[in-house]
């Protein structure tokens, strides 16, 4: 690799590289390794992430469909991306917005169905652990705490235990139950979102409980 190419490389890699150096590089053809380097910077200019959409280059299009700086435009046309690989790599992505990721449940492709539907549960669960981190009211824990076991999903020991690991870890029941994977993200998500509707007093608790054992019936 020439000291020329090495250079560009780095360049085009960083996200402080200033945007005019980007559009420089860019302008150049650039080697493909430089191609993907520039799809994954998040600082590269839109322009060029829609010329990088058409690269022959798989990985290119997997680069740029990680990363977070590409549009909503642009990940939707790389949602039908003739690769199975691009779509299961913005499938598994995070800052893929839940409008795309719904159209990736339906692909062809099982394992990309599958994908999308693990990385919205994760969205939805890291939702409702922001939620809760907002919540200062007294008994928040307790009324989650009251829901899992009144619905037997965990004993009432395991929720003290989890109790004084949240406690000692200074974060929320909700953050600890997911950490230690005490649960299916989905379980969660949803005793997270049932704790909100009852601080807000449209569901009694009884109806709480009956959801999630519901939920529980149906994953087993």
């Amino acid at each position: 690799m020439s000291t020329h190419i090495r250079v560009d490389y780095l360049k085009a890699g960083n996200p402080a590289t200033p945007q005019s150096e980007l559009e420089r590089i860019a302008a150049t053809r650039p080697a493909l390794i430089i191609r993907r380097r520039l799809a994954e910077n998040p600082s590269t200019p839109v322009t060029f992430l829609s010329a990088l959409a058409a690269d022959e280059d798989v990985d290119v299009r997997i680069g740029l469909s990680r990363n977070p700086s590409t549009p909503l435009w642009l990940r939707r046309k790389l949602a039908r991306d003739e690769s199975a690989t691009v779509r299961f790599a913005l499938a598994e992505d995070p800052h893929t917005p839940l409008m795309v990721l719904k159209r990736l449940e339906e692909d062809a492709h099982p394992h990309i169905q599958h994908q999308a539907s693990r990385t919205i549960e994760v969205i939805q669960l890291e939702l409702a652990l922001a939620e809760e981190e907002y919540v200062v009211e007294d008994g928040a824990s307790h009324k989650l705490g009251a829901l899992l076991v009144g619905s037997q999903l965990l004993s009432q020991s395991q929720i003290n235990e989890f109790l004084r690991i949240a406690a000692e870890n200074g974060c929320p029941l909700g953050q600890a139950l997911a950490r230690h994977k005490a649960l299916p993200k989905q379980t969660i998500t949803t005793a997270l979102l049932l704790q909100s509707r009852l601080r807000r007093d449209e569901i009694s608790e009884v109806d709480a409980i009956e959801i999630l054992e519901r939920s529980r019936n149906h994953e087993d």
